[in-house]
């Protein structure tokens, strides 16, 4: 139904579920976000210094020093596989969608997020959700930063060994063609620019079965642009979600929905709402050395994912 017009990347998670999950729900509060799919990115002023996947590549050979692996280039970019049966690289969607990927403790990135947005008083219940749902990121922080919320985690009956089995969960991305090289490019490991696969929407367009193109494509990585202006925008980007664990997947949207009444509840005036979207289009201090060319801009129509 999709493919015609998008280009499909696979983006392979765990931890940070409930992020992401935070992430929509906060898009449906304060942005009018209509889809139900989780947003791999919210804050909104990191954007503003990396407009386009080739100003992430030359930002990455040059002050990310080539490697994806670094605060700067994970504020903007995410990893992505261009089929869901790539194999030969190290976010495999055949190998990370049970027992989940990742790299980057989530902890204090969430914790950071909450700070940089001023939802503090939320985090509590954002955990004790992630907890009743088993999610990876709850379990993180059981470790350190939840036992400063005196969290009672017998009372939500958190199995360790369910969530190493049944933890990951792969967002499947659809971006429309023409936006293709705009927001991804062909990569290597660490986010490496891959020339041979350059454009990357020529090598996208080209069906598997057909010859050398698909053979070198379907195996192989990408880096995306994840602009939340273009995520929850239908015109740009359409995503769906697929969790490992079937029980989490079912009741996934009713997690998202008690998302929302915990921050609905925080911010229940119009002064809060501002405030926080306000705080979401700052760029953190001395997260980049300098700011990127600014360009026009990105979205062609206002639809809704």
């Amino acid at each position: 139904e999709l493919c015609g017009r998008h280009a499909v990347f696979y983006h392979a998670y765990s931890e940070a579920a409930l992020l992401y999950e935070t992430f929509a729900a906060l898009g449906q509060v304060l942005f009018g976000y209509g889809g139900t799919a989780p947003l791999p990115r919210l804050l909104l002023g990191p954007f503003a210094h990396v407009r386009t996947a080739g100003e992430l590549q030359e930002k990455l050979r040059g002050e990310f020093n080539n490697t994806d692996q670094c605060r700067p280039f994970k504020s903007v970019g995410i990893s992505a596989t261009c089929s869901v049966r790539a194999e030969n690289c190290y976010a495999s969607p055949p190998h990370t969608f049970f027992q989940g990927y990742h790299l980057t403790p989530m902890d204090g990135v969430f914790h950071n997020f909450l700070g940089t947005a001023g939802l503090m008083e939320a985090k509590k219940r954002l955990l004790e959700i992630g907890a009743r749902y088993k999610l990876g990121l709850a379990q993180a922080h059981r470790t350190r930063e939840v036992e400063k919320e005196n969290i009672n985690w017998k009372e939500y009956n958190y199995d360790d060994s369910k969530l190493q089995r049944c933890r990951g969960h792969i967002l499947q991305i659809f971006i429309r063609r023409e936006l293709v090289d705009r927001l991804a490019y062909s990569s290597h490991s660490l986010g490496r620019f891959d020339s041979t696969r350059h454009p990357l929407s020529r090598y996208m367009a080209h069906d598997f079965k057909d010859g050398r193109y698909g053979q070198q494509y379907v195996f192989e990585q990408a880096r995306i642009l994840a602009d939340p202006a273009a995520f929850m925008d239908s015109n740009c980007v359409r995503s769906f979600v697929y969790s490992g664990d079937e029980e989490f997947h079912n009741r996934r949207l009713e997690m998202q929905a008690e998302i929302r009444e915990v921050l609905r509840s925080v911010l229940d005036s119009s002064h809060k709402r501002a405030k926080v979207a306000a705080n979401l289009t700052r760029t953190p201090p001395n997260l980049f050395k300098k700011a990127g060319p600014i360009g026009g801009q990105l979205t062609t129509g206002t639809g809704k994912s």
